[in-house]
């Protein structure tokens, strides 16, 4: 199921340190995690409903790289749809790379109760990134030419209240093409975001649009908001048995 919600859901929730900066050398200890609530749509921008949840959930070295798991799992609440996506990706692409999932080391989902899928088998690393970049889009590398806007945003959970005094815009552009009829396929993804340190993974508020199109042609545009509702430090890989 790659409809708007499960795209747009990844790109809300993309995983940063809690402070996105250019500085930023390391990432959040394994498992770290951070639980959103969002609302996304093209018609209503509250068509869908949806909680998702990211995870550093694992280190690995290969070829000599060190290498991060992070696993992202989405729930529709008003669908019945469930997605798990986990990604093996050298750290310093995470930190400093603009596209990390072109050094995709290996990946899996799993939709609903589906088998699992290993990721690389049926596409090429460019269709990885096409539905799947957006997933790491906050890290340092990726939000290296994010601009700082002074729009203050106040976020609300649980018992807490962030106060938070400017936020970050940036955009992301991926395609795929379709060999059966030649067609290209752009998404043009525009978020802006609000991080806080006491989110220690992901941020604490986000608003994006997404523009998908056909060739040169827009074919329809949706939104996603999402808020953290909340997060913690024992996360644990829903695939453990894919490694």
């Amino acid at each position: 199921m790659r409809n708007l919600a499960c795209l747009m859901v990844g790109c809300v929730a993309l995983v940063t340190p809690a402070v996105a900066d250019e500085s930023a050398r390391t990432l959040p200890a394994d498992g770290t995690w951070v639980r959103y609530f969002a609302t996304a749509g093209v018609a209503r921008p509250d068509e869908t409903i949806l909680h998702y949840t990211y995870s550093l959930v694992g280190t690995k070295t290969v070829n000599d790289q060190v290498c991060r798991w992070v696993e992202m799992k989405t729930e529709v609440r008003n669908v019945a749809y469930s997605e798990i996506v986990k990604l093996l990706i050298p750290e310093r692409e995470l930190l400093e790379g603009k596209t990390p999932v072109k050094s995709l080391v290996r990946g899996w989902t799993k939709m609903n109760d589906d088998p699992v899928q290993s990721m690389l088998e049926k596409e090429s690393i460019d269709d990885a990134e096409y539905w799947y970049g957006w997933t790491t889009l906050v890290y340092p590398g990726p939000q290296r030419d994010a601009k700082v806007v002074r729009h203050p945003r106040i976020v609300e959970y649980q018992d807490d209240r962030l106060d938070i005094a400017e936020g970050r815009e940036m955009t992301y552009t991926a395609s795929r093409r379709d060999a059966s009829n030649g067609n290209t396929y752009p998404i043009v993804i525009e978020a802006a975001y609000w991080t806080h340190p006491k989110v220690p993974l992901g941020w604490a508020s986000a608003k994006l649009r997404v523009e998908y199109r056909r060739n040169d042609s827009l074919l329809r545009v949706g939104t996603c908001e999402s808020s953290v509702q909340a997060f913690g430090i024992d996360a644990k890989s829903a695939l453990p048995d894919h490694d």
